[in-house]
Formats: C-alpha cells, structure tokens, sequence
C-alpha cells in the first residue's frame, strides 16, 4: 500500500467540489453558534441566519455593509472593533475570549467570542471571521467536568450574597485548587471573576428594566454598596451603570420595535 499522503488527498478532494457551494451554511442551522464575517472597514460581508435575526432583519441582505456602529451602543462597538483591528494587525487568532453581546431586550450577555484573520490574494489584510456562542452554553466539552456544576448553580442562587472559592469548591467536593484547575479549563476565568459576570449581568437587567436606584440595585445584585458596584461595573462594562441605564432604554426599544427574542 502507497502511503498516504494527507495534502495530497485534501487538495484533491476540493478540487473536485463544484465552486460556490455555501458550506457556512451550516451555521444556519447551529441557534447557539452566530457565525459573522468582516471586511477590513468592519462591515459585515455574511452572517448566519440565528444572528441575522437576532439582530432584528428579516434577511442577510439587511446586513451586509453594515457596522457593528449601525446596530449596537458604541462602548460595544469600540471593543468589537479593537479586537478586529488587532487580529488582522497581529495575523494571528483571538480564541474564546468572554465578551459581552448584545441580547433581544437590550440588555447583554455573555459570549464566548473566536476570530481569525483573513487575507487577500496580495496577502493584506481582508478581514475577519469569527463565531461567538453563548456563555453557559458554550462548552461542548464540560460534560467531562460535570462535577463543577453544583458550584455554578450555587453561584446563580446566592449571588446576591458573599460567596468564596473554598465555599464553591466544596459544592463540587474538590479542594480550592482542583476546583479552580477545572473551572479555569472550562470557563477560561477564575470563580471569583464569573461571580462578578453573573452580579454585572443581573445589574445591567436591573438598569435597563427597572426604575430601581443604582444603589437598591448595588444591594439586590450582591455589591457591598453603590461604589462598589459603580468600581466594578466601569472597569467591566468600558462604562458607569447610569450611562449604561441611559443608552440601554434606548437599545431595548429598538430590539422590541425590530421584534428580537430574548434568550433567556
């Protein structure tokens, strides 16, 4: 038997494949995985159909040539755009980083966000390509490390109170440094930052869908008072819970006229 030969047996398979047969197009059919492709200006050259409608279009066309400027606040977009800048200035992947996505109701979440660089034939920079799928839903994978999960359901039920590393280990029955081995191979943060993304999470709903003080909130999501809460949100968020309050009114109104649907 000749031996194989592995570039050799790709290249000739897809030189036999028909051009223009939409591959991506699986995405389509993955809710929980958005696929997005960029030119170099950051517009939008393909998306697949979950983010197209989570976005509020009727269709793919509706999208292409915009930014993520046209459609989400700009603290979101400035962020995005940075991160694209640097993949195709770096010619090098960005790999499961935590970001936040806009949601349905105007509020954001969560993601876990991949891009990769894409080049033209000259061999610049053409853009980027990249999928981004929910946080909690994100890891395919942690069913081998199934036994953490008590600790993440007691993270969502007590975070509005103090919770610490020893007391989450002991809900998975594993030493402090077992525990955060596991949980920073999965979730790729420690405990302790996810417990501060679960209390910003409940705060952003909290500022965009209730009239609550920002220090009745400070109190109802699990931060010490007002400053706190003020400290932590700034540095997470690129900006201060009230103008967070103000431009996400804005944003949740616009996702309700366009007919989006909330994830949660």
């Amino acid at each position: 038997m000749s031996p194989r030969n592995p570039r050799v047996i790709h290249d000739a398979f897809f030189r036999r494949l028909r051009p223009g047969q939409d591959v991506l197009g699986l995405f389509d059919y993955l809710p929980e995985a958005w696929l997005f492709i960029k030119d170099e200006r950051g517009r939008f050259m393909k998306a697949s159909t979950p983010l197209v409608e989570r976005l509020g279009f009727a269709s793919e066309a509706d999208l292409i040539g915009l930014t993520d400027y046209d459609m989400v606040p700009r603290y979101l977009a400035d962020m995005y755009a940075r991160d694209d800048r640097h993949v195709m200035a770096s010619r090098r992947p960005m790999v499961n980083k935590t970001e936040l996505v806009t949601e349905g109701d105007g509020t954001v979440a969560w993601h876990i966000t991949s891009k990769v660089p894409l080049f033209a034939t000259d061999g610049t920079a053409a853009g980027i390509a990249g999928v981004t799928r929910f946080f909690r839903k994100a890891e395919p994978g942690i069913h081998a490390d199934m036994e953490i999960w008590p600790a993440i359901e007691h993270i969502h039920t007590n975070f509005r109170h103090t919770i610490g590393v020893g007391e989450l280990s002991a809900q998975a029955g594993l030493s402090v440094s077992a525990f955060e081995r596991k949980f920073k191979r999965n979730f790729h943060l420690s405990p302790l930052r996810y417990v501060r993304m679960v209390r910003i999470r409940e705060a952003c709903r909290a500022l965009s869908g209730s009239a609550a003080t920002i220090s009745q909130i400070a109190q109802d999501t699990g931060f010490a008072d007002q400053s706190h809460l003020t400290r932590d949100f700034t540095r997470m968020m690129g900006l201060p819970p009230r103008q967070y309050r103000d431009q996400h009114s804005v944003a949740g109104a616009r996702s309700t006229e366009h007919g989006a649907r909330s994830t949660e």
